[in-house]
């Protein structure tokens, strides 16, 4: 990637406007990797209708974001499948900064979403961020290192957290040495979660004190009760993995 953007208007791929059977596979991303530069590899920040967009086996690195699908209340994104891509080194702790990949969108759609098998090592806010849409699938990802290189690690800041948000089954995703909380189940103001499956996902070889899977938020009061949230067969192990990668 070459020159810079302007906050969330990154230098890289804007996805913008009415996208029909899209598919963007086998690109490679490289930024300078410095915050400043703002270089985002493929994304979106409203304006967007799109149906049936994969984005597959792409190499991103050096960023300050990978994959971003991003909108407003009143934009649509259905059936966008996000598999196979290569993430690593995500800059920045900043709203808007450190995604590896992120789906975001301004209302409760059910959007049938899938984000798979995608390997993501060293981001540094979230690896995997899915916002405010249900029906969807989180399976098969590997995080490495989740958060290593940052200069101020701490609580938080989840590998791969899903908030407000219903729906959404994460299955069999492997997080390694997360330097932050594995996994967060959250809610917020006006948008608390539901029926959310956790299961079979493995964690090695956490880093810090922080807990691998975090449900809910610290005012449940103000941001509401995560409700008809499922747990099952998750591994956690201080030890590593024989095998990091898909």
């Amino acid at each position: 990637l070459r020159g810079t953007g302007v906050g969330i208007d990154y230098a890289g791929l804007q996805l913008r406007g009415t996208l029909t059977d899209c598919r963007i596979e086998h690109l490679t991303f490289e930024g300078d990797g410095q915050v400043a530069s703002d270089q985002g590899a493929i994304w979106s920040n409203g304006d967007i209708n799109i149906t049936n967009l994969h984005i597959e086996v792409c190499i991103i690195r050096d960023c300050v974001v990978g994959i971003v699908i991003s909108g407003l209340a009143g934009d649509s994104v259905i059936g966008c499948r996000i598999a196979g891509n290569h993430i690593s080194n995500i800059v920045g702790t900043a709203s808007g900064q450190g995604y590896g990949i992120a789906s975001s969108l301004g209302g409760l759609q059910h959007v049938n979403n899938i984000i798979t098998e995608n390997v993501l090592q060293r981001c540094h806010r979230h690896s995997i961020y899915w916002s405010v849409g249900g029906g969807g699938i989180i399976s098969n990802n590997v995080i490495i290192e989740h958060r290593h290189g940052d200069v101020s690690p701490g609580f938080t800041l989840g590998a791969l957290i899903v908030i407000r948000s219903g729906q959404v089954s994460v299955i069999g995703n492997r997080i390694h040495e997360a330097n932050d909380t594995g996994m967060e189940i959250g809610s917020d103001v006006g948008n608390p979660e539901s029926s959310v499956a956790v299961i079979g996902n493995q964690f090695y070889q956490p880093q810090n004190n922080y807990p691998d899977i975090l449900i809910g938020q610290s005012n449940p009061a103000v941001t509401g009760f995560p409700q008809n949230i499922t747990i099952i067969g998750n591994c956690h192990s201080f030890f590593t993995s024989s095998s990091i990668s898909n």
